[in-house]
């Protein structure tokens, strides 16, 4: 677990962070379509990404919130993270792959001593992103028993903040 604590990250960027100015997702029987098509995105088996764009100020923001709640309350968020132009930490994209990777560590205790491990044998931490990538989340999930068919979600809004 220690391990897990010296991960850098940025700490308020979870969608249920107190530390983020918005946060509210969509009122009910709003945005209905864009919702249903990431849960069905989640329950087919490919592809591993789902993109949501639109202009500024469309409620794509708002949208990331309902998913991640969503997922959260069914335990299915794996981790969140939400940028913003107005807070310095959370501009940098430069902690993403390290962000996603701590919260996993927290959401599923099997992974945590694969990051461990990861982090004591190879230092992944000032690598490239790829490389933190393939070390810091996918080796340690690939780790986990497949003991349930329900898909893990990770999100990610305002990345080109």
């Amino acid at each position: 677990m220690a391990y897990i604590n010296q991960i850098p990250r940025v700490d308020g960027a979870a969608y249920n962070s107190s530390q983020r100015d918005f946060k509210t997702g969509c009122l009910d029987g709003t945005r209905e379509y864009p919702l249903s098509a990431v849960h069905k995105w989640v329950q087919s088996p490919t592809p591993p990404l789902f993109w949501l764009n639109g202009l500024a100020g469309t409620g794509k923001t708002t949208i990331a919130h309902s998913v991640a709640e969503y997922y959260d309350e069914r335990g299915q968020l794996g981790a969140s993270l939400f940028f913003s132009r107005d807070q310095q930490d959370r501009r940098d994209a430069r902690q993403v792959i390290s962000t996603i990777a701590y919260q996993l560590g927290k959401a599923y205790p099997g992974v945590r001593g694969p990051i461990a491990t990861a982090i004591e044998n190879h230092n992944p931490l000032h690598s490239n992103s790829l490389t933190q990538l393939r070390r810091l989340i996918i080796e340690p999930l690939s780790t986990l028993p497949h003991q349930s068919s329900l898909p893990t979600v990770v999100v990610i809004d305002a990345l080109d903040e």
